[in-house]
């Protein structure tokens, strides 16, 4: 038994990789990394790669190991090696892990990443899981790698990851864990998956419980040295374990600890290239852990305008739900957690420059990054110099849905004949503005124009954030399978009849599935009725964007049960800042 485990360890690590894919815009900053830089990690594996960008390894493959390269780099703000990028870029294979890798390198690049979201979202089964290729049966393993990516690319809650979600919950065991055959051994098995569910703890019922399931099960399976077998176990459960324990790590800090004893004195861990990118992950992410999903956060780069350089010293100060004043570092970085969710007023000051203002909504969980905020010199003070007399925006553009910005936007000046063009980071600058009350219209492909509005001061800059959103109106849909309640097995052929503001119908597969979408809002109720069945119905008010599982149990003509397809919910209501139990909440 000993001996088949190990060859399902190997086969494992064949496949899988360790994902940091949760949560966009939970990267740290360079400066906020820069203990873990220190400790030698990240100099050992510069100076060990081989010519496919990857450092030796004889626990993972190359394109693994080469992947992990470029998540330390990713964590720590800095630019991977041309040579890892090159070879990732190479990888010819198209299955769930391999899309997820190429959407993680793609969305940490400021690329599109849609083109493989498509492909992606092609692999997913009726379940809601996904199967390692198309027509293949849906694992946890390559369900929890298809969410976590289809997450960082900024895909919403939808009857795609709401499904993945859920077919994930289900596979759960009772202990907490993940994996029922000897390809994918529990332990790694759950790392990935609790990881992949922590952004929806509070969005999907069930997922909150499933998490601390999950969390119970790894800290039950530490080792009495403080960690969990092999280093890059370890580092795996670490980094899952950060994720979901934040902002509370001391049960960590032991395994923190024993980690760190682990590494030579040559920087790496134990001379592997995979065992010590995945430590080095683990200790970027424990010195700056990722954003309590109840909280928010904002961080930027302050520049001069007329160098490019990064300024020190910039004062940095926030008003709004939380107020605080920091300054940036060396690198002209800044980066403030732990905020109330709300709405932001932010000032830029330092002498010689000209003040910049901004105005940013802060969602939960979200970290909104102003990109790099430019300074202008302030020439009215300066030597040489005349006065100013005009003004300048300097601005973001995103998409409001996901928060990743958008590229190509067109940003004009209402009223008069200045336009830019957005980078690849959604930034723009609009400068020469007459000072008084400027309009600004955003138009992007497949979005809804924009306008936002800044008062202009002669020798001052106002900074903006305009958010875009989608032209398609969201689609309300109903899905579920529909089996025998004696035989479990699926009802091919049923009808399903959607009634309310419009009429349409559909008819199950061959796997008892169905999905119909298009829903007009109002009161709506579903019939399912197949021949030698008792009919089935719920009724419901429909929304647009809602999306409805109703799975039911068929029963043989005339045998259904008085309590036959109805459910009981039950539930938590937390407070989204503090997590904490709300009393006395109604629910409708």
């Amino acid at each position: 038994m000993e001996a088949m485990m190990d060859v399902a360890k190997w086969w494992f690590l064949g496949r899988m990789f360790l994902m940091a894919l949760m949560g966009v815009g939970l990267v740290p900053s360079p400066a906020a990394a820069a203990s873990s830089v220190a400790s030698g990690g990240v100099a050992w594996l510069g100076t060990h790669l081989q010519p496919d960008g990857s450092p030796p390894s004889a626990i993972a493959p190359p394109l693994q190991t080469g992947h992990e390269v470029f998540r330390v780099h990713t964590l720590l703000g800095t630019a991977p090696p041309s040579a890892t990028l090159q070879y990732l870029a190479a990888d010819p294979y198209s299955n769930v892990e391999s899309l997820a890798r190429k959407i993680e390198v793609a969305v940490s690049l400021g690329d599109d990443p849609s083109p493989l979201t498509t492909q992606l979202l092609a692999i997913q089964t009726p379940s809601g899981g996904f199967g390692e290729l198309p027509g293949y049966h849906p694992t946890p393993l390559d369900t929890a790698l298809a969410l976590a990516a289809l997450t960082q690319a900024g895909t919403p809650l939808n009857q795609t990851t709401g499904s993945a979600v859920t077919f994930l919950i289900k596979q759960q065991n009772p202990d907490g864990s993940w994996g029922r055959d000897l390809r994918a051994p529990a332990l790694y098995l759950t790392a990935l998956t609790l990881k992949s569910l922590v952004p929806y703890r509070s969005k999907v019922s069930g997922a909150a419980p499933a998490l601390t399931a999950a969390q119970g099960y790894l800290m039950a399976q530490q080792q009495s040295d403080g960690l969990w077998g092999d280093t890059f176990e370890s580092a795996l459960v670490l980094d899952a374990l950060i994720h979901a324990l934040t902002p509370d790590l001391t049960s960590l800090d032991g395994a923190m600890a024993a980690l760190a004893a682990r590494q030579g004195v040559d920087g790496s861990w134990g001379g592997d290239g995979y065992d010590t990118a995945l430590a080095q992950q683990a200790q970027v992410l424990a010195d700056t852990p990722p954003l309590n999903p109840g909280l928010a956060g904002i961080r930027g780069t302050v520049v001069d305008a007329a160098t490019g350089l990064p300024l020190q010293g910039v004062t940095v100060s926030l008003a709004g739900a939380t107020t605080t004043t920091v300054t940036t570092g060396g690198d002209g970085s800044v980066d403030v957690r732990n905020l109330v969710p709300g709405s932001y007023n932010i000032a830029f000051s330092m002498t010689g420059y000209q003040q910049v203002l901004a105005s940013f909504p802060v969602g939960v969980g979200r970290v909104v990054d102003t990109g790099f905020v430019p300074l202008v010199p302030d020439f009215g003070t300066g030597a040489g110099g005349g006065t100013a007399t005009t003004g300048t925006i300097l601005g973001t553009v995103i998409d409001g849905a996901t928060g990743l910005p958008l590229k190509n936007a067109r940003v004009a000046l209402v009223g008069g004949l200045t336009v830019a063009i957005t980078d690849a980071y959604g930034r723009f600058i609009v400068a020469g503005i007459v000072p008084g009350n400027a309009m600004l219209e955003v138009q992007a492909v497949g979005y809804l124009a924009g306008t936002s509005s800044a008062s202009i001061s002669a020798g001052s800059s106002s900074n903006i954030s305009v958010a875009l959103y989608s032209d398609a109106v969201p689609v309300a849909a109903v899905y579920g399978t529909v089996v025998d309640a004696t035989s479990g097995a699926p009802i091919v052929g049923a009808s399903v009849t959607i009634s309310g503001a419009a009429l349409f119908s559909t008819t199950t597969n061959a796997n008892g599935y169905y999905y119909a979408e298009g829903m007009v809002p109002g009161s709506t109720t579903v019939m399912i009725d197949a021949a030698g069945y008792d009919p089935v119905a719920f009724s419901t008010p429909f929304q647009d964007g809602l999306v409805i599982e109703f799975s039911p149990k068929l029963y043989t003509a005339n045998t259904s049960p008085p309590e036959a397809n109805t459910a009981t919910l039950t539930g938590v209501v937390l407070d989204a800042s503090t997590l904490a139990p709300m009393a006395g909440v109604q629910v409708m």
